[in-house]
């Protein structure tokens, strides 16, 4: 499994999955971290624009090693966050399977297209969306991002 995480939700829902599955697990983690206020976050992001893609942390794992992958972040702008991207394309994804998991307050509109853009050669299946109130409660988990 492979994460990114700002807020800690979307690791809290990794934590969860991997107390039941057994699994390698590596977080995305920016060479240079964000500041902690999401709303700043949001601004930086939005000023770098989209193609930005932070340097990370080097992986412990080589995630060619797997012919199954669980991929989990947060939904940023109605998209992948730039971290994630960064390490979605550094990789070779023909002939892995990939099971996404995406946290938010609600809005998914682009965030699977843009992975099955951006993870050419993958066999991905149907995305879990989790969806979290302002408080970081869990409010909802389903299968389809209209709920």
């Amino acid at each position: 499994m492979v994460y990114f995480s700002l807020t800690g939700r979307t690791a809290r829902i990794a934590r969860l999955i991997e107390k039941y599955i057994s699994c390698d697990t590596e977080q995305i983690i920016t060479v240079t971290p964000y500041p902690g206020n999401t709303v700043l976050v949001h601004r930086i992001v939005r000023k770098l624009g989209p193609r930005h893609r932070p340097a990370i942390r080097k992986l412990r794992h080589d995630i060619k090693r797997y012919g199954t992958v669980i991929i989990g972040m947060p939904v940023w702008n109605n998209g992948i966050p730039n971290p994630m991207m960064t390490f979605l394309e550094s990789v070779d994804w023909r002939g892995v399977r990939v099971h996404p998991f995406f946290t938010s307050g609600g809005l998914y509109v682009n965030a699977y297209s843009q992975l099955q853009d951006t993870c050419k050669g993958a066999g991905i299946t149907d995305p879990l969306y989790v969806v979290f109130d302002n408080d970081g409660d869990l409010v909802q988990v389903n299968e389809d991002q209209f709920g």
